[in-house]
């Protein structure tokens, strides 16, 4: 080559600005593609933050609409009135009927109920309770039913 041949030099300055650009524009796709995993891997976390907090609200709506359902049952709501005396009236004053109504605890001072007590929503079953020496007045009589586990304690007016 000779240096006084200027088509070879042009051709070496356009080789060497060719191989600027290439440099620079290898140097911009790797920031391009650096940024395009970030903005994946951004993305990524994004949807999984959406799934959860969607999986959250489901499970929130369905515990509200389980409690929601519960407090529109009908329930039993089992109340002792004094009616006079040693007169008392056990009143269902739920909106549920309850059926085989039994004292739980009985002692002596109450009187027996019937097997198979059923109380219809504002039914009452009348009963005395009459202490002594030996059976005092209870201050409270535990009663169950079918449905109800456990005994509910009933205050004695």
């Amino acid at each position: 080559m000779d240096f006084g041949d200027v088509p070879a030099w042009a051709a070496l300055v356009v080789a060497v600005v060719a191989a600027e650009l290439s440099r620079r524009a290898h140097k911009i796709s790797t920031r391009n593609v650096a940024a395009a995993e970030r903005a994946a891997e951004a993305a990524e976390r994004s949807t999984a933050a959406a799934e959860n907090a969607l999986a959250l609200q489901q499970q929130d709506a369905a515990v509200r609409q389980a409690a929601e359902a519960e407090a529109a049952r009908p329930k039993v709501r089992l109340r002792i009135d004094f009616a006079g005396k040693h007169n008392y009236r056990l009143r269902n004053w739920g909106d549920a009927t309850a059926d085989n109504v039994v004292n739980a605890e009985p002692c002596g001072a109450v009187d027996a109920w019937p097997t198979g007590l059923t109380l219809r929503p504002s039914e009452a079953h009348h009963f005395m309770i009459a202490g002594d020496f030996d059976d005092l007045e209870p201050a409270q009589i535990h009663v169950k039913w079918d449905g109800q586990g456990e005994p509910v304690v009933l205050p004695v007016p």
